[in-house]
């Protein structure tokens, strides 16, 4: 198990950011934030549906965290979950390259958030969110309270406001760094020269969905680790403050979620208390493989259900339960 994180990360960090120095600090810059935390979660982004599972307020809260990309796709999927009783946070993460059922047919989970617009154009469900939920509780057996859709031009739009983040850019495939030219009209265009430089938004965009590698998913899931401690190392910092505005902005103008603004205060309060030790991330076990001509990520159903039972629900400790009560 890895206690890094992953590209989906990235979309808890930004809020967390504001979340917990937006709960500490004082002053006007704090009032100013926490005014504008309001008018954002009091407005047409915040949506709620009765598919969400609602929050016990205590113990153990579910987060489900989508990146979309410009095709609409889901390029980051990830399930985050707070633990109240205990402080800390764990995450799993999904490969886009995941095999599930769409019905009479199987594909990959980053399709997910467009079936869910296809749902809504037939009158099914009135948000995309409502598909990508049900699918995310029907997989991994887990109550979820919250979401948050993130268009993931925001992601490389908050790295240019931070300034970058420095890194060391592997060596891929011996080709003297990492290179993709897609030739669709709009298609991504990644050419980053190995060594240690600091990459723009842009840039590391570009690293985090670079996709050629020996391994397939698994090595894109490990640049993605190498990205989020390098960008929490560089950036969740006092010295970063005030940027935070310009940050949540940018936040505000990129997702949709069901969030409200007691509900940000809240948890940023109980962010603030949790250490990073306690923090640890997880990816759905797996391994790749081809199934007919199509390379999928196939799921270990019966190692994610230990997983779940073991990082991801309220685990008592019975012999000191059984002892204060002898």
């Amino acid at each position: 198990m890895n206690r890094t994180g992953s590209l989906k990360t990235t979309l808890i960090i930004a809020l967390c950011i504001v979340l917990m120095f937006g709960s500490v600090m004082g002053g006007v810059w704090a009032a100013n934030l926490t005014v504008n935390m309001w008018n954002f979660a009091a407005g047409g982004s915040v949506i709620d549906f009765d598919e969400l599972d609602r929050s016990p307020g205590i113990g153990i809260v579910n987060i489900v965290f989508i990146g979309i990309d410009d095709h609409g796709l889901a390029d980051a999927l990830m399930l985050v979950s707070v633990n109240g009783i205990d402080n800390t946070v764990n995450t799993l993460s999904i490969p886009r390259d995941m095999r599930i059922s769409f019905g009479t047919r199987f594909g990959k989970v980053n399709e997910i958030y467009a079936a869910g617009l296809q749902d809504v154009r037939r009158g099914n469900i009135t948000e995309p969110e409502e598909y990508v939920i049900r699918r995310v509780r029907e997989f991994t057996g887990l109550p979820v309270h919250y979401f948050v859709t993130m268009q993931m031009d925001g992601f490389a739009d908050i790295i240019d406001i931070l300034g970058g983040v420095e890194i060391d850019v592997p060596n891929i495939g011996g080709r003297g760094g990492m290179f993709y030219n897609d030739p669709t009209p709009g298609g991504a265009r990644i050419n980053l020269t190995a060594g240690v430089q600091t990459l723009n938004g842009r840039d590391s965009l570009g690293f985090v969905r670079f996709r050629t590698y020996p391994d397939g998913d698994l090595g894109r899931i490990r640049a993605q680790q190498q990205f989020i401690e390098a960008f929490t190392a560089q950036h969740v910092t006092w010295q970063n403050l005030p940027n935070l505005a310009d940050v949540f902005n940018e936040i505000y103008e990129n997702i949709r979620t069901n969030f409200t603004a007691a509900d940000l205060l809240r948890y940023g309060a109980l962010l603030r208390d949790i250490d990073g030790e306690n923090i640890q991330t997880f990816q759905v076990p797996g391994v790749p493989a081809y199934v007919g001509a199509i390379s999928f990520f196939v799921p270990n159903l019966g190692q994610l259900e230990t997983l779940v039972n073991d990082y991801f629900t309220l685990r008592i400790d019975t012999e000191n339960i059984d002892a204060e009560y002898e």
